[in-house]
Formats: structure tokens, C-alpha cells, sequence
């Protein structure tokens, strides 16, 4: 359910020796040398990539399809709710896997960045140096498209045009 935290975040969200129901195994994802290393396949059996836009960018541009922004968060109740209630519908499932790339972007992931991915920015009136995975997607969903919001669902073209209305 959309309740905090989601089962999958679990040590053994299926029990001891459990499998998840309904999800794709690994093979659902495409065998692609470049590409592959970097994908999973959600609980839902929803291909993506996860805190990775630079390679899921080069993928969309290599397979000619848009790519979809998802950017979510661990503690993020409504996210769970859509990936609960609105993503597992076979018709949302299917269009997901096969009409874009899908990146999920986890605005409160505390990781930290390796240290060259570093990045000083001017941020609410001041400069502030971007160290975490969180703070890094965080700054680009405010900055670049204008929301501090999840989930936040946005639809680029190759050239990063938004392809959707961000409400």
C-alpha cells in the first residue's frame, strides 16, 4: 500500500526464500552492452533506470524514444501510492516499457556524490556545494522545472525539451 515505508524496502519484503509476484525477471531488461549495467526492473516489473539521467538520456537518444523523469523519493508517500495503484496496470506497465526510458530520481537519496561530481551552485540566494544524490536532483527539478514536488512526472525529447505541461 502507499503506506511509509513501502514492503520492498524490507530485508525479506516476501518472506524467507519469498519471490516477488508479478514482477518481470532481469531478463526483461534489453540486452544492450552500453546500457544494460545500469537498468533494473522495479517491483512492478517496470524497467528504469535509477539515479543515473546521464546514462538514461544516452539511452533514450540511442533508441529514439522519449525519456520520462520520475522524480520520487524513499519517504515519498504519494510516489508509493502511484507505483502501488497506477503503475502495475497492465496498460501504464506496458507503455512505460515500451514507449520511453524511464529514469526514477530520488530527490532524498543521502548518498554522497563521488567527489568529482561535486558541483557548487548558487541555491535560495547563496552558494552551496551539492554533495549527495538527493541535493543533485533536488536542485535540478527546482532549477531546471520550476517544482519541489513529488512524484513529478516529466516527459523530455532528445534535446531535453519538455514534451508535457509541468502543473
Amino acid at each position: 500500500s502507499g503506506i511509509l515505508p513501502p514492503l520492498e524496502y524490507s530485508e525479506s519484503p516476501h518472506g524467507f526464500g519469498g519471490s516477488a509476484s508479478g514482477a518481470s525477471p532481469e531478463s526483461a531488461i534489453p540486452q544492450d552492452a552500453e546500457f544494460s549495467k545500469y537498468m533494473e526492473v522495479n517491483k512492478n516489473g517496470i524497467v528504469h533506470f535509477k539515479n543515473d539521467y546521464e546514462h538514461a538520456l544516452a539511452y533514450a537518444k540511442k533508441v529514439g524514444k522519449p525519456l520520462l523523469i520520475d522524480f520520487t523519493g524513499h519517504a515519498c508517500a504519494n510516489c508509493r501510492k502511484t507505483e502501488d495503484y497506477v503503475w502495475p496496470d497492465m496498460e501504464v506497465k506496458d507503455r512505460l516499457n515500451k514507449n520511453v526510458v524511464l529514469v526514477s530520481l530520488y530527490v532524498d537519496d543521502k548518498r554522497e556524490l563521488d567527489p568529482k561530481d561535486y558541483e557548487t551552485v548558487e541555491w535560495y540566494g547563496k552558494q552551496r556545494q551539492l554533495t549527495d544524490i538527493g541535493d543533485k536532483f533536488k536542485y535540478m527539478e527546482e532549477k531546471i522545472y520550476g517544482q519541489s514536488t513529488q512524484p513529478l512526472y516529466i516527459l523530455v525529447d532528445e534535446n531535453e525539451k519538455v514534451l508535457n505541461a509541468i502543473r
